[in-house]
């Protein structure tokens, strides 16, 4: 095994850690948006905690290791590897301030200091879904520049494409079954 091979090997099961990480919040974040009430809640936040270090081992280690492939390809001229660490640090920059809503609503719910009304906006926050949302087409797009290596025009594109796909599908809204919304767009159990 070369020493490209190993990194590229250790790059790859980063960027699968992430993407486990970010399967895990999102899926947690559906599940708590769903709960009628705090204590089911609690249950899904106490994966908080378990989320922030391998997420920010496995940033560092997809930038390290980015960096070193790229450079073994002399591919630092290009526009890709660029933007593909843009996407890494707005998706980093979105995961943090998620990260800190997060342990903000788990501190409150364990503390119960906070009324049940006021955390349960706060854990329908649509920052939270956004940011989920965004960070999902950020690594899709940012998989996609590595596979392509497109041109300037091609890699602004496919990230700027990446963050619309994240906004948009935000506006879906997933309903359980039997359930339709009122006027107001809120749920209304039929």
């Amino acid at each position: 095994m070369t020493p490209y091979t190993a990194v590229l090997s250790v790059h790859v099961v980063a960027v699968l850690t992430l993407t486990a990480g970010i399967a895990t919040e999102t899926w947690m974040l559906y599940q708590m948006r769903r709960t009628p009430s705090l204590n089911e809640a609690r249950l899904w936040l106490g994966a908080v905690p378990g989320l922030t270090v391998p997420g920010i081992v496995s940033l560092a280690i997809v930038l390290i290791t980015g960096a070193y492939l790229t450079a073994r390809l002399a591919a630092w001229a290009f526009a890709w590897p660029k933007l593909a660490v843009a996407g890494v640090l707005i998706f980093a920059l979105l995961g943090a301030l998620t990260g800190t809503r997060l342990r903000a609503i788990r501190r409150a719910c364990v503390e119960g200091a906070t009324k049940e009304s006021s955390l349960t906006d706060q854990l329908r926050s649509p920052f939270l879904k956004l940011s989920a949302s965004v960070r999902i087409w950020i690594v899709c797009g940012t998989v996609l520049l590595m596979s392509a290596r497109p041109g300037p025009l091609g890699s602004i594109g496919i990230i700027l494409g990446s963050a619309a796909l994240g906004l948009i599908s935000t506006l879906f809204k997933f309903r359980r079954k039997g359930e339709t919304a009122t006027a107001s767009g809120k749920p209304a159990n039929v």
